[in-house]
C-alpha cells in the first residue's frame, strides 16, 4: 500500500501545480516544504498565511496533517475541522476523516479515533499502509473495532474481493497436475494465481516433456458482466482472446472467434468445468463451418497437487 500512499501525495502535488498561478507565493513555498516532508517549516508558513486569509479545503488538510506530524494534535483537529466545514470534495473527505482519527488516536481518545476512522471507511478510505504504519493509530490497533474497520477498508482497497461475479473463477486457483481427460497421460502442470487485488487471475502453464509454456490473464469486466481471457504461448502465434465468459451450470464458459492466416474464420467454445474442490476440466472445441459442427482441440483434467485425486 506504499504505492497508494505516495500516489495520494503526487496527486495532491499535481493539483497544487495546476493551480500554481493562482496560489500565493507563501502557500507555494509551504506546499513545497509539505511535499518534501519538512512539516515544521511548512507548519510555520501555513499558520502565518491562514491566520489572516481563507484558503481551499486542501490547505486546511495539509495544515492539519503538518500539525499532527509535529505533535500539535489539538491544533490538527482544529484545522481539519475548519477544512471539513468548507465542504471538501467527496474524494478528499476520507483523508480529512482519517487524519482526524490519527489526531484523536495520538491524544489517546480511542472512542473519537475509532468514530472518525469508521467515517473515513464509510467515505471510501482505502489506505491500509497508513492503518498499518501511522503512529496515530498505534493506540487503537489492538481494538476489536479497529480490526472490524480494517477489514472494511481492505474491501475498499480491493473491491474485486467482495464482488461475487469477480470471484466466480476462483475454483481454478491453485497448483495443478494436468492430464488428458479420461486417461493417466500427463500433459502438463499449471499454477493459477490471483493478482491485482483479486481483479485478475494469472495462469502459468508448463507442458509436460515439452518446451512449450504460456500464460493467460483472466479478468471479469464489470461493465459487460463477462469474463475475458488473453492467452500468449511460447509458440509465437500471438495472443488469443476468449470473450463473453459466463459462469453457469457449474462451469465458466467462453466463446472465441479468430481468422487463420489463409482467411478462414474459426469459432469455438472454451469451457472450464468446476468438478469440485480438487478437480477442473478444461475443454476447447472449434468450428470452421459457422458452428454447425465442432471438433475437439483438447480436453484436459486438472488435479490439485497434494489432494490425492487420481486422473481416472
Amino acid at each position: 500500500m506504499k504505492t497508494v500512499y505516495f500516489a495520494f501525495l503526487l496527486l495532491a502535488s499535481s493539483v497544487a501545480l495546476s493551480a500554481q498561478n493562482a496560489t500565493p507565493p507563501q502557500l507555494q513555498k509551504a506546499d513545497s516544504l509539505y511535499t518534501a516532508g519538512n512539516m515544521e517549516a511548512a507548519y510555520k508558513l501555513y499558520s502565518s498565511y491562514l491566520k489572516d486569509n481563507q484558503a481551499l479545503p486542501i490547505m486546511y488538510a495539509r495544515m492539519g496533517f503538518a500539525c499532527y506530524r509535529i505533535g500539535q494534535f489539538d491544533e490538527a483537529i482544529q484545522y481539519l475541522q475548519q477544512g471539513l466545514d468548507k465542504n471538501p470534495a467527496a474524494t478528499s473527505l476520507p483523508t480529512f476523516q482519517a487524519r482526524m482519527a490519527m489526531a484523536y488516536g495520538s491524544k489517546k481518545d480511542k472512542a473519537k479515533a475509532l468514530e472518525w476512522l469508521e467515517k473515513a471507511q464509510q467515505s471510501g478510505y482505502f489506505n491500509l499502509f497508513e492503518m498499518d504504519n501511522e503512529p496515530g493509530f498505534a493506540n487503537i490497533r489492538n481494538e476489536p473495532k479497529f480490526q472490524e474497520i480494517y477489514k472494511a477498508v481492505t474491501l475498499n482497497a480491493y473491491p474485486c474481493m467482495s464482488d461475487s461475479m469477480a470471484r466466480s473463477f476462483d475454483f481454478w486457483i491453485g497448483e495443478w497436475e494436468v492430464y488428458a481427460t479420461g486417461t493417466s497421460v500427463r500433459t502438463g502442470s499449471s499454477l493459477i494465481e490471483r493478482f491485482a487485488g483479486g481483479c485478475g487471475i494469472l495462469e502459468n502453464w508448463t507442458a509436460y516433456n515439452s518446451p512449450f509454456g504460456g500464460k493467460s490473464i483472466n479478468y471479469y469486466e464489470s461493465t459487460t458482466g463477462d469474463w475475458r481471457q488473453v492467452w500468449v504461448g511460447s509458440g509465437r502465434t500471438g495472443a488469443t482472446y476468449y470473450e463473453k465468459g459466463k459462469y453457469y451450470d457449474d462451469a465458466l464458459r467462453f466463446t472465441y472467434k479468430r481468422t487463420t492466416q489463409n482467411g478462414q474464420e474459426v469459432t469455438g467454445n472454451f469451457i472450464f468445468y468446476n468438478l469440485g474442490p480438487n478437480r477442473v476440466r478444461q475443454y476447447q472445441d472449434q468450428s470452421t463451418d459457422g458452428g454447425k459442427t465442432h471438433t475437439v482441440v483438447y480436453d484436459f483434467t486438472y488435479l490439485r497437487k497434494g489432494s490425492g485425486e487420481k486422473p481416472n
